[in-house]
């Protein structure tokens, strides 16, 4: 094994492991530290190409498959992916018996090397997942290869409020408050300001069009969110 490849190996198991160690109360965790905002965010999400949603759809990143139940109500067929096997569990529990038919499970995988065939998916969602790809254009590029040529790919992540009293609040809360009562919730405060970390350095808006468009996606639809909180961005395969 080369080096390059033992690093992004320990990388991989050790984002893993955090995940398994706050799956059982992640759900909760979310909506205590967000206020329950997350829910509105993932309704704009999905708004900015309704017409998109139909087909086959593909949840990356699931954790507990909160992205499942909107993506059924449209389309056709839904899975969801996630490294973490205590997350796909807890979403086994609370989501296999809602979903009905249309779910056809969950796999545990990396979605840098997804075990899926190109062009199988009309819908991909990613909601708070692509920031802790090892690498950004690797991992969208890999996304990008299982999008049908019509097909539709949805990011939901944070960003970096940039204006005056509310950028000041919201560097407090997310630096001191969010993994001291995210730690209290799950048990794992490390594992909230690892969270905090990859929000804080990761592209948004017109950097996260870029490294999109160096990845071979276009960009069709993006909105920002909360004041820059989160952002949600709709894309495309670029012509080739």
């Amino acid at each position: 094994m080369i080096a390059g490849e033992a690093q992004y190996v320990r990388q991989k198991k050790n984002v893993q492991q955090m995940f398994d160690s706050i799956s059982g109360r992640y759900d909760l965790a979310n909506t205590i530290l967000s206020f329950g905002i997350h829910h509105y965010w993932r309704h704009v999400l999905f708004g900015l190409d309704r017409e998109a949603l139909h087909g086959r759809a593909l949840d990356v990143c699931t954790g507990t498959g909160d992205l499942l139940r909107p993506l059924a109500k449209k389309c056709d067929e839904v899975v969801g992916i996630d490294l973490s096997y205590g997350m796909l569990q807890s979403g086994a529990q609370r989501r296999g018996g809602e979903l009905g038919k249309k779910f056809l499970g969950l796999v545990q995988g990396d979605a840098l090397k997804p075990p899926f065939r190109e062009k199988s998916f009309d819908v991909i969602a990613v909601s708070f997942g692509v920031r802790n790809f090892e690498n950004l254009r690797e991992g969208l590029s890999a996304l990008r290869s299982l999008l049908t040529d019509n097909g539709r790919l949805f990011i939901l992540e944070f960003g970096s409020p940039q204006k005056g009293v509310w950028s000041a609040l919201y560097t407090t809360y997310s630096r001191y408050i969010l993994p001291t009562v995210g730690g209290l919730v799950t048990g794992d405060r490390a594992a909230y300001s690892y969270l905090n970390e990859t929000s804080l350095s990761f592209p948004y808006g017109e950097s996260f069009h870029r490294e999109a468009e160096e990845s071979g996606l276009r960009v069709t639809a993006s909105r920002m969110l909360t004041g820059g909180i989160a952002y949600g961005y709709c894309c495309s395969r670029a012509a080739e």
